[in-house]
């Protein structure tokens, strides 16, 4: 497997390298034709002189190859300078030349240009030469072609040496910035290194440890706060599952021991007609009881994996509430009084199989703990662009302390009596769930022994399908 480490730092070095070539090819660019315009403007201040000088004097080879010498002897100071002058003549052509021209061979074109030109011409030794070009045409007189050269050996000297200085500066420097750039990676990288092992002493078992934050970096301090916030979401998801493991399993055990229980007692001696019918009608209800805990169980699962399909659709609450509530009725287990002191007709955009399954473990939920002979009050109206569904109990209420903790599944606030009615504490959790997905709130009011009131508020506006 490559290193990453390995991969940054070869991608710095090809990148310093890239960089520092193309700086260099620039730079020398750039002096060359520092150089070059250096050597032109040299040669073109040197003709104008000479073409001044020529024009005052009529031609006269003797008087003419003095100005060049003048010419040549005043520019050599600085750098050695060919000269050759050029008469061009109807009948014949005259050349005069700088007693430095040497070995010299200057191109020959007989045709009068306008305008000067410049170029590099080699000498009979090879050495390269920067040649200037003018031509002057008098009045009545003859055409002269003045042609000056100089070496370029002095400035490719110059020349070399800052490419020779470039190409012994560049590997020391690409070599120091990749240094640099090893230990900046290696700097960064051991934080990575850092955070890796904190994660690795995080285990299932003990999920409360957190990774600390002493980096300046944001890059880094953003990445340890969203790991420590998903570490934090483990621990309440992981928190959650144990405890919702210990619950089932006790939950499912406990009726199942008490069938067992029974079937052993009816079993152990020939019964009775009733006796036996007795039984039965114990264990049907703790089949009952079983077969409600898998099914909310399913339920919940169902929703932890996102697989219940759900369409919202245009449908009258108060239609889906009177079915439930007749439903509910029809099976009462005690004497409960159902006052129906408000309803209107409220039309929502809502999933009906799920706004049933809210109303029954609602009015299931009041009708478990509300005493003999009680009552429980429903309401259905609209208020400021909300639908509101309202069931108030005379049931033994719900310590304020205990108003958020209802809605975790398996959270009973009196074990012993949900127990005796065949409560689990998942109904009130599957309403929670439904009321998140229809973007609603729920709000609980309750006295301890004089009852409970849970309201649930809809906003009439189709709500986003998730």
């Amino acid at each position: 497997m490559s290193s990453f480490r390995l991969k940054l730092i070869l991608f710095y070095l090809f990148s310093t390298t890239t960089i520092f070539i193309a700086f260099g090819l620039f730079y020398y660019n750039e002096i060359e034709n520092d150089i070059r315009k250096n050597i032109d403007s040299n040669l073109e201040v040197i003709g104008r002189d000479l073409m001044f000088d020529l024009s005052q004097k009529k031609y006269d080879i003797v008087v003419w190859k003095k100005i060049i010498d003048e010419e040549t002897i005043e520019t050599g100071k600085n750098l050695l300078t060919l000269i050759q002058v050029s008469i061009l003549d109807q009948n014949k052509s005259y050349k005069i030349s700088s007693d430095t021209k040497g070995n010299i061979v200057f191109p020959e074109n007989h045709q009068v240009e306008k305008n000067a030109r410049f170029e590099t011409i080699s000498s009979l030794q090879g050495n390269n030469l920067r040649l200037y070009t003018i031509y002057m045409k008098r009045k009545g007189e003859s055409s002269c072609k003045i042609q000056i050269a100089t070496p370029m050996k002095h400035y490719e000297l110059s020349l070399n040496k800052h490419t020779i200085t470039l190409l012994f500066t560049g590997p020391v420097l690409i070599l120091f910035f990749t240094i640099l750039g090893y230990i900046f990676i290696d700097k960064n990288l051991k934080i990575v290194w850092e955070i890796t092992e904190n994660v690795k002493n995080i285990t299932a078992s003990d999920l409360s440890k957190r990774l600390i934050i002493p980096y300046r970096s944001v890059e880094f301090t953003n990445l340890i706060t969203v790991l420590n916030e998903m570490i934090e979401r483990l621990e309440v998801s992981f928190e959650q599952y144990q405890r919702f493991s210990g619950d089932a399993s006790h939950e499912l055990k406990t009726p199942l021991t008490a069938m067992r229980g029974d079937i052993e007692i009816a079993l152990r001696a020939p019964r009775t007609t009733e006796e036996y019918e007795t039984t039965l009608i114990k264990l049907s209800a703790l089949v009952k009881q079983m077969e409600s805990i898998i099914n909310s169980l399913f339920f919940l699962s169902s929703i932890d994996s996102g697989n219940i399909p759900y369409i919202f659709t245009n449908r009258s609450l108060d239609e889906i509430l009177l079915e439930e509530c007749e439903n509910a009725i029809s099976n009462l287990p005690k004497k409960i009084k159902f006052q129906f002191c408000e309803i209107e007709n409220v039309s929502l955009q809502c999933v009906p199989l799920l706004m049933q399954r809210l109303f029954s473990n609602l009015i299931e939920n009041a009708v478990k703990y509300t005493p003999e002979n009680g009552s429980i009050e429903i309401f259905m109206y609209t208020e400021e662009e909300s639908g509101v569904f309202k069931i108030s109990d005379t049931g033994i209420g719900i310590d304020p302390s205990e108003h958020i903790k209802i809605f975790e599944r398996f959270y009973r606030t009196d074990r012993s009596r949900s127990r005796t009615s065949g409560g689990v504490g998942l109904g009130l959790a599957i309403v929670d769930w439904i009321i998140k997905i229809h973007k609603g709130r729920i709000v609980i009011k309750s006295d301890i022994g004089k009852g409970t009131t849970f309201t649930c508020v809809f906003p009439l506006i189709q709500p986003e399908v998730i």
